[in-house]
């Protein structure tokens, strides 16, 4: 797809050495040949395949020749593991503001929506790394997010539109965050209501295809998967026969799925919805109060879906384990499998790991496998793997705590010291981007991040 005639390049800066971002001139050094960031405002740019410019890395269309641009797919790690000095090269952030949903990423940025309902934008390429862009209003202090992008269309032609989507009681929103605009998609009328927060169990929200879905229920209580499409305005209820807790929804292979203590339910294309028994003993977990363990309390999903894999955090005969549940074509199969006691992290591939004991193991697609042995190791904290490197929590013989960076290629390793944080308390969640890794943690009951790139 191309809109090179729509592009107006006679004022441009055509120099493939420089930033290309506004107010800006600075070199650009390379991360890899498809990316690079620039010495002054440090910012990513994304060379276009086609003509080599490098292009602002928001940018759906190179500025040179109008040919699409490709978000890279590098191994970008490997440039941050053989550069990066952990004990020099970091950045502190504080959000100062409390957060009842983790940070959500889109390309070079994470994003946050805080208690307040502001909306912040945490950029590890920028010389501001942490802005507020935009706000959403106090009812959506609670509410679950997303990042996604939607179908636009310039100048007859469709392209993609990163927005933010959430939910409230009566209200679907996005925030365009190219404009910065608010647009609010539907409003319930008196008789219906979202279900955008329970403090019970955990709830979100997803898009598919110009698709949003969500629950929501009616004046007698009725509960229904929720679908609203975003071009034609259509509203569409799948009722649910549960009087239980609900989690989700998601999206696994081609359905939108979610769970009750009993059953998991799955939305097929054509508007069929259906279920499966969860195995007779095997009991999910649903309330908040059973996975205490994460900090601050529902905020991590127990599931995780990779693909047309979905592991759900239980337990059988009162010992912990996932369900591991594969959907292929229209065939489905589970099994079930221990895991250790405690929160899961992740791999960048998506798949869950643990610490356990004296190990760290990662799951994927129902076998587990040890990725390093240390007898160190907290196993109540969520440990993350990113090839080379696998990063824990660790206490030293003083009982303080660090943040150890295991790199595979060299067997060696480096602890950064909590100490350096700004009161650290817990653990949020880790995030890789394009050769960063930032750490998200509660600080005095606010949002930090320290960025190491």
């Amino acid at each position: 797809m191309r809109l090179k005639k729509f592009i107006n390049t006679d004022n441009l800066k055509k120099d493939f050495s420089k930033c290309p971002y506004f107010n800006c001139d600075g070199a650009l050094k390379l991360v890899s040949s498809d990316m690079a960031y620039c010495t002054d405002c440090f910012r990513l740019s994304f060379f276009c395949l086609n003509c080599g410019f490098p292009n602002r890395s928001r940018a759906m269309f190179c500025r040179i020749c109008g040919n699409e641009v490709i978000v890279p797919e590098i191994d970008s790690i490997k440039y941050l593991s053989q550069s990066l000095n952990f004990e020099k090269e970091f950045l502190l952030i504080q959000l100062k503001e409390k957060v009842n949903s983790l940070p959500s990423i889109y390309r070079d940025c994470l994003f946050f929506l805080t208690e307040s309902g502001r909306i912040y934008e945490l950029s590890p390429y920028s010389q501001d790394a942490l802005k507020e862009v935009g706000a959403l209003g106090i009812d959506f202090s609670k509410s679950p997010f997303i990042v996604t992008e939607l179908e636009s269309f310039y100048h007859g032609f469709s392209t993609r539109v990163p927005y933010l989507l959430s939910i409230c009681h009566k209200n679907l929103v996005g925030f365009d965050l190219t404009k910065f605009e608010f647009t609010k998609f539907v409003e319930f009328s008196s008789d219906k209501e979202i279900i955008y927060n329970s403090f019970e169990s955990f709830v979100s929200i997803v898009e598919v295809k110009g698709r949003v879905y969500f629950f929501s229920k009616n004046s007698k209580g009725k509960l229904s998967l929720t679908q609203f499409d975003l071009k034609s305005g259509e509203l569409t209820y799948f009722e649910i026969n549960e009087a239980n807790l609900l989690v989700g929804p998601f999206k696994i292979s081609t359905f939108i799925g979610f769970y009750s203590i009993s059953r998991i339910y799955l939305l097929r294309e054509d508007g069929k919805l259906f279920s499966l028994e969860f195995p007779p003993n095997f009991k999910p977990l649903i309330r908040k109060e059973e996975f205490a363990d994460t900090f601050p309390s529902g905020l991590r999903p127990p599931y995780i879906v990779v693909n047309n894999e979905l592991y759900i955090q239980g337990s059988s005969n009162q010992k912990p384990h996932f369900l591991y549940f594969v959907v292929n074509d229209s065939n489905f199969s589970n099994y079930l499998f221990p895991t250790p006691k405690g929160v899961y992290g992740t791999s960048n591939s998506g798949y869950p790991i643990f610490a356990s004991e004296d190990k760290i193991i990662e799951f994927n697609s129902s076998v587990s496998s040890e990725l390093k042995k240390d007898e160190d190791l907290i196993d109540s904290y969520a440990p993350f793997h990113v090839s080379p490197l696998i990063i824990g929590f660790v206490k030293s013989s003083t009982r303080v705590m660090s943040i150890r960076f295991y790199n595979e290629e060299n067997d060696s390793y480096y602890d950064f010291n909590i100490s350096k944080l700004n009161s650290f308390q817990a653990p949020l969640s880790f995030y890789h981007i394009f050769g960063a890794i930032i750490l998200t943690y509660i600080s005095d009951n606010e949002v930090g991040a320290v960025v190491w790139k």
